[in-house]
């Protein structure tokens, strides 16, 4: 595929995803893109660690994380707060990759539109983490037999991908690089 029909679509702290698109589409805009590949990076020596994401019960959110995303727990800790509160967390690990899961004494729900890829992509910060996939199709079978909660699927001219959501409403793209894209 042509290179000037490529654009960088950063997400969550999960990464980046490259995504075949069309011919001028302007995912990102032109003085954006061209300062981006004219300046060097102030940090030149970076790489992902981990996504945040807090639940309403580290349990069930360690349970289906690892059930459905085959991540296990690597060490659990907790972070005092200042104001005598404190927040049990939960690093899990799968391949490299590393989720962070944050449970407070007392958890703030999530807006509702969070949990709705169309609506949560006009809320300012962070969208959602992504994992790589090979096949949209017989991953979306699999996640419906097994119950996991599907938010939205489809097959675009830009790729393929499924959301799904966690226990707690928290959205997981499952993003299909079948094609050869990243």
């Amino acid at each position: 595929m042509d290179m000037n029909r490529r654009k960088l679509v950063t997400g969550m702290a999960a990464g980046a995803t490259l995504l075949a698109a069309g011919a001028k589409a302007e995912t990102v805009s032109e003085s954006t893109n061209t300062v981006a590949r004219s300046a060097p990076p102030v940090l030149k020596d970076i790489r992902f660690h981990h996504g945040g994401i807090t639940v309403r019960n580290l349990n069930d959110a360690i349970t289906w994380y690892g059930r459905v995303l085959g991540f296990k727990v690597a060490k659990t800790f907790v972070i005092p707060l200042g104001n005598n509160s404190k927040i049990q967390v939960a690093m899990l690990r799968r391949d490299g990759m590393q989720i962070e899961l944050f449970q407070p004494e007392t958890p703030q729900a999530q807006a509702k539109e969070r949990s709705y890829p169309d609506k949560d992509i006009e809320t300012i910060g962070n969208k959602h983490i992504a994992f790589a996939i090979l096949n949209v199709d017989e991953t979306l079978k699999d996640l419906k037999e097994a119950d996991v909660d599907i938010a939205a699927s489809g097959h675009y001219p830009w790729g393929a991908n499924i959301f799904i959501r966690d226990p707690f409403g928290t959205l997981v793209e499952l993003v299909d690089v079948s094609a050869g894209e990243l």
